[in-house]
């Protein structure tokens, strides 16, 4: 009887034994991290937002995102030209007048800012965080942009573009697309100074130079005279 159970005992743990050498246990450990996936960096969307077309006055002095319903969607003041009229030549600091269309969208933000004698020399972006150009010919170097200095909004102070606060000019990249039309409408004051301009370049134009008649009473000097044709 003790022979048995011994040999029982030892059958039982040779299975166990060969069961565990089939089916080895696993380290338990920490659970394994998921890492995230890596993303794309940001980048700026620009979206219509259902805008058609912008609108500049230099009578209100005001850029207004305008729908295809002709609804106002937003509505900001601005900076533009100092000087009064149409744009006629680069350096006359006049905003230039018209339809035109949105060419490119730059990021502005780490542009120079000129070296002025006297001046902070902070390190400060003249044309803020975006400059929107517009392809306005024949003019070159004409957009939309923000400014160093907020406190020239409402003002006629520029080279001839037209100026953001900052934060505006941020809102208006949501409406903003490439090829969007961009209208600038004059102003009273700049309809003054081109008649003046037109009549002042009219009074400079000399009179067409006029023939003398000659008299019929005058007789000729000579028959050889006589026989030529008068003027």
């Amino acid at each position: 009887m003790r022979t048995a159970i011994l040999l029982l005992l030892a059958a039982c743990g040779a299975v166990s034994c060969s069961t565990a050498r089939r089916t080895p246990l696993r380290p338990v450990g920490p659970p394994a991290v998921t890492r995230p996936t890596p993303q794309p960096a940001a980048v700026v969307r620009i979206v219509s937002g259902g805008a058609e077309r912008l609108l500049v006055s230099k009578e209100t002095m005001c850029l207004a995102v305008v729908g295809a319903a002709g609804d106002t969607l937003a509505l900001w003041p601005i900076a533009c030209g100092e000087g009064l009229g149409d744009k006629v030549r680069e350096g006359d600091r006049r905003t230039p007048e018209g339809c035109f269309v949105v060419q490119e969208i730059l990021d502005t933000s780490r542009w120079p800012r000129p070296a002025v004698a006297g001046e902070d020399p902070a390190w400060r972006s003249p044309y803020g965080p975006y400059f929107i150009r517009l392809l306005a010919p024949p003019h070159e170097g004409i957009g939309i942009h923000g400014t160093d200095d907020e406190t020239s909004i409402g003002l006629r102070v520029s080279a001839g573009c037209i100026r953001l606060r900052n934060d505006d000019l941020r809102a208006l990249l949501r409406h903003v697309r490439i090829g969007m039309a961009v209208v600038v409408l004059s102003s009273a004051a700049d309809r003054a100074a081109d008649a003046a301009a037109a009549e002042a370049a009219t009074a400079l134009v000399p009179p067409a130079a006029s023939v003398p008649a000659v008299p019929a009473s005058v007789a000729p000097a000579s028959p050889e005279l006589a026989r030529l044709p008068l003027p």
